[in-house]
């Protein structure tokens, strides 16, 4: 008889504890959520690496966070280089300070996104002829002669030189200079002589210049270098945290009899998946990286052992990280140990040479 009294009353408070039990998980339910968020700056060129990356549940002092939200922030920076560009001017003369008002004093150039002014280098002014001709041209002489007994040409030159030119006697031109009466008739006794000689020469006629200047001075253009990620989590309610916490453990507890039944193949996976190597080593043989072996490294530690193994060549190796492992520490300096000697590296990129 008092079994049968004392059911019903285990029978309330069971379920009492149950009710009790969902009030108080319903009423954190209603608290107001926390969450987590950090920025990481990233190299624009690895970005959309970095997102895959992201985990989509974290756990910090045992409160489960679901990803939230994932922002990015671009972070520009200025190139700057030194420029230098040629302008040309088709020009009448080649007065230096007549030529040089020509041309623009400044030059605004845009080339390959980069924008700045140039100002003139008057000193790098060249002016040489552009349209030019030969051309023949006649140069005249003429040498004089008085009281000459004959109008005759054997004493005369034919060529004269002067001044570095040859002249050709080309007109002889006589006059009766004095006369005698013989017989009643003027004879001449001596004439007056004028030789003109001429003479070929070429020259060049120039009709214009090209005139070059140079201009200097620097260029600059914006570009982006990294972008900030921010990535948000918002905790997981405990009655959802709970919900996950329980199929992570009924799925765990599931597996231990399928395994015992004999599917061999998922206790090889398992084995796999905890195992699962997140650094890659290489070695630098023969002008070639040669993977030398594969590590499973804690991220806490921060230590990465590339201590040979083996006969390995050279003593320059890459540290290549898994996105995992990389993610968690990128910015962070880690330490590098071959035998007795440690190196300290800072995580700016998922691969790392390194000379021992």
């Amino acid at each position: 008889m008092k079994n049968k009294k004392i059911l019903p009353v285990i029978i309330y408070v069971i379920t009492l504890s149950a009710l009790m039990s969902g009030f108080s998980i319903s009423k954190a339910t209603e608290n107001k959520l926390g969450s987590w968020q950090e920025e990481i700056q990233v190299k624009a060129n690895q970005v959309k690496d970095f997102k895959e990356s992201i985990e989509q549940e974290i756990n910090k002092n045992g409160v489960l966070y679901k990803l939230d939200n994932v922002s990015e922030k671009e972070n520009s920076k200025t190139l700057t280089k030194d420029e230098k560009v040629e302008k040309q001017l088709i020009v009448n003369t080649k007065d230096r300070e007549n030529v040089l008002d020509l041309f623009d004093q400044e030059l605004k150039i845009k080339k390959d996104g980069y924008i700045g002014t140039l100002k003139i280098d008057n000193s790098s002014l060249r002016i040489k002829p552009n349209d030019i001709y030969e051309e023949e041209y006649k140069l005249y002489y003429e040498e004089k002669y008085e009281n000459v007994k004959r109008n005759e040409l054997n004493n005369v030159p034919k060529i004269i030189k002067k001044n570095g030119t040859t002249y050709y006697l080309v007109n002889p031109v006589w006059t009766i200079s004095k006369t005698e009466k013989i017989d009643g008739q003027d004879i001449p006794i001596s004439y007056d002589g004028t030789m003109k000689y001429e003479a070929i020469k070429k020259r060049i006629v120039i009709n214009n210049y090209i005139a070059t200047v140079s201009y200097f001075g620097k260029i600059e253009k914006e570009v982006i270098d990294t972008v900030t990620v921010k990535v948000q989590y918002k905790e997981v309610p405990k009655k959802e945290s709970t919900v996950i916490e329980t199929e992570k453990e009924q799925k765990s507890s599931i597996t231990a009899p399928v395994v015992t039944a004999g599917a061999g193949i998922i206790i090889c996976s398992g084995i796999i998946f905890i195992s699962r190597k997140n650094i890659l080593i290489y070695n630098y043989q023969n002008n070639n990286w040669k993977l030398v072996r594969k590590e499973k490294v804690k991220a806490s530690e921060k230590l990465v052992d590339i201590t040979p193994q083996n006969n390995e060549i050279s003593r320059k190796y890459k540290i290549v990280l898994k996105n995992d492992l990389y993610t968690k520490w990128y910015g962070q300096n880690i330490t590098v140990k071959y035998f007795d000697k440690q190196f300290i590296c800072n995580v700016k990129e998922n691969e790392i040479e390194i000379l021992v």
